[in-house]
């Protein structure tokens, strides 16, 4: 979250509800439920990126040279693993989920027109 937080949409592993949002239940998740992304290693700085598809798998390893299996699995579920230097490019790759930011044009303007629906509230509020 420290590295990515600010372009990635941070969430967390189910496991998280009972041991506490700690680090290793971070994920990034990928557009159209592709797979996520999650730290595989402090130690190592090593990533892994849990992907759904065969297809991705294979053009992930055929992109990225550091890119290696550690696991796959019959059902086309596969764990991939590579250093984290290289997260940004394999992101992009995979489609990972961006933060949505607004712009303060954007804001205003959603602020303005968000009053016209809005509750009076006070003395006034007619209730």
């Amino acid at each position: 979250e420290k590295e990515y937080g600010d372009k990635f949409k941070i969430e967390y592993d189910p496991a998280a509800e009972h041991d506490g949002k700690q680090v290793q239940y971070q994920i990034i998740q990928c557009l159209r439920q592709r797979g996520h992304f999650y730290v595989f290693s402090d130690k190592e700085d090593l990533m892994a990126f849990w992907c759904e598809t065969r297809q991705l798998k294979n053009k992930l390893v055929k992109s990225f040279s550091e890119i290696k299996g550690y696991s796959d699995g019959d059902d086309g579920v596969s764990i991939l693993t590579f250093p984290r230097k290289i997260f940004l490019e394999v992101a992009r790759a995979t489609g990972a989920k961006k933060k949505r930011s607004l712009s303060p044009e954007q804001k205003q303007k959603l602020i303005q027109e968000g009053q016209k629906f809005r509750f009076p509230t006070g003395q006034n509020a007619g209730f």
